[in-house]
């Protein structure tokens, strides 16, 4: 009895040495920047009548215009940093 669970054993311990792993490709797709931040930024319209007053006004709205622009790119940066600490290196162009 006792060689026959010795016969069983043997032949368990040994059943996968002769199994090969083969290397699998993988393929890791990067996450995709957020669509909010390749929106276009709107621009304030000029004022019709161009006067000192809505000159000053249209100049803080491009200002904030500007601001947001600045916003989203540094946003799309810390993104781009985030990825290449998770993936090790920045992702092909092209898709």
């Amino acid at each position: 009895m006792t060689a026959l669970n010795s016969l069983f054993l043997t032949l368990l311990l040994s059943g996968c040495s002769g199994s090969k792993t083969a290397p699998v490709p993988v393929v890791v797709i990067p996450p995709a920047i957020d669509a909010e931040l390749l929106t276009g930024t709107p621009v304030p319209q000029r004022p019709s009548p161009f006067s000192y007053g809505a000159s000053v006004k249209w100049n803080a709205a491009l200002l904030l215009a500007l601001g947001q622009c600045n916003r989203d790119k540094d946003d799309a940066r810390q993104q781009d940093l985030k990825r290449t600490e998770v993936y090790g290196r920045r992702p092909d162009s092209g898709g």
